[in-house]
């Protein structure tokens, strides 16, 4: 997920912070283990946090993954965490 800057104008849009969910897999299963263990949470989750230009770099160059935005249209009362 995108953290986006309130501010419209800011130049440096690849440095807005991501928050990413993933898994730690380890690199000596087979891909029908990878399969198995990933359809069945059989893998430890974590999150990070990280800069969006290294998070694109990382899906784009290294995983030949392709990254979609869309921007949501909230207002400051849906964005306010309520106690």
């Amino acid at each position: 997920m995108k953290l986006n800057s309130y501010d419209v104008n800011s130049e440096n849009k690849l440095r807005n912070p991501i928050i990413n969910f993933g898994a730690h897999v380890t690199e000596n299963d087979n891909p029908l283990l990878y399969a198995f263990k990933g359809l069945t949470g059989g893998y430890a989750s974590f999150y990070s946090q990280n800069d969006f230009y290294a998070q694109q770099f990382n899906y784009s160059s290294n995983q030949l993954r392709d990254i979609w935005e869309y921007e949501l249209n909230f207002d400051l009362n849906d964005v306010i965490l309520k106690r």
